[in-house]
């Protein structure tokens, strides 16, 4: 009997530390993106890769992901949008060009977003490669979107320019909603 006792006070804290762990894990790691108006943020400043969801928090920002790749392979999800690599709700004027993401739920979300420029940027191998729901006025020009499960451009109620824009190969519809 004494040594059953052992056996559960010695695997208590073994049970405990790897409760933890797993409760550490399911916690969303997220980079706020944040700055003044007109400033350009280099994403370089967080590394050469990047896998926590980076969440656009200023109005009149550039983003450059010049040198930097967005990989959602070890994201722990960020809300409904799962391994998100940006995040932009509510937000305007901000430009994202010059990013490479891959391995994502969603590369980039716009949400409620206005003004707004997806430009130079490449989506390879992710669900879906742009989520732009409710934007108005926006541009998405020049970006590669291949290897996107789902589909590489997602439009819901969205006013865009798209121009210029490589997406296919995967198994989806090149858009959904509008022509490149």
């Amino acid at each position: 009997m004494e040594n059953k006792n052992r056996l559960i006070i010695v695997s208590l804290p073994f049970i405990v530390v790897f409760f933890s762990l797993i409760a550490a894990t399911d916690a969303c790691a997220e980079i706020p993106i944040t700055g003044e108006p007109g400033s350009t943020i280099y994403l370089s400043q967080y590394g050469s890769v990047i896998t926590d969801t980076l969440v656009v928090q200023s109005d009149a920002i550039t983003i450059d992901g010049t040198g930097t790749i967005i990989s959602g392979f070890s994201m722990t999800g960020y809300g409904e949008w799962g391994k998100c690599g940006i995040f932009i709700s509510g937000y305007s004027d901000i430009t994202v060009t010059n990013c490479t993401l891959q391995e994502c739920d969603y590369s980039i979300v716009g949400y409620e977003i206005d003004n707004c420029r997806f430009i130079d940027n490449v989506a390879l191998s992710n669900t879906v490669g742009f989520y732009l729901d409710l934007c108005t006025t926006s541009t998405v020009s020049g970006n590669i979107l291949n290897y996107n499960y789902q589909t590489g451009l997602f439009f819901v109620g969205s006013d865009s320019t798209i121009t210029d824009n490589v997406a296919n190969l995967y198994s989806g519809h090149d858009l959904k909603g509008h022509t490149i």
